[in-house]
């Protein structure tokens, strides 16, 4: 069986409100995510999970420049070309 795989998640022209929606819910999803199961790990153990709390600081980085500069392409009336692949990859 062929362990690594590629999938198109998203792949379009959009305008700047779209774009923002598509991309404020995967990073949000994301962010969810993650503060659920570095809560779960403090719940199960009393520690953090520290891979999650660091994926937290650099998606919430990330929302904030996508959303820069999603305004300021809307601000200009701007079309926002996205494309987003998954790959996965299986180790053996």
């Amino acid at each position: 069986m062929d362990c690594d795989k590629k999938f198109t998640l998203i792949t379009g022209t959009f305008s700047a409100g779209d774009a923002k929606e598509i991309l404020m819910s995967l990073i949000g999803s994301k962010i969810t995510f993650h503060t659920i199961r570095n809560l779960s790990k403090r719940e199960r153990d009393g520690t953090v999970d520290s891979h999650s709390v660091t994926r937290i600081n650099e998606l919430t980085e990330t929302r904030k420049h996508i959303l820069d500069l999603l305004e300021k392409m809307g601000k200009e009336n701007r079309s926002i070309n996205i494309s987003s692949d998954i790959h996965i990859y299986v180790d053996e």
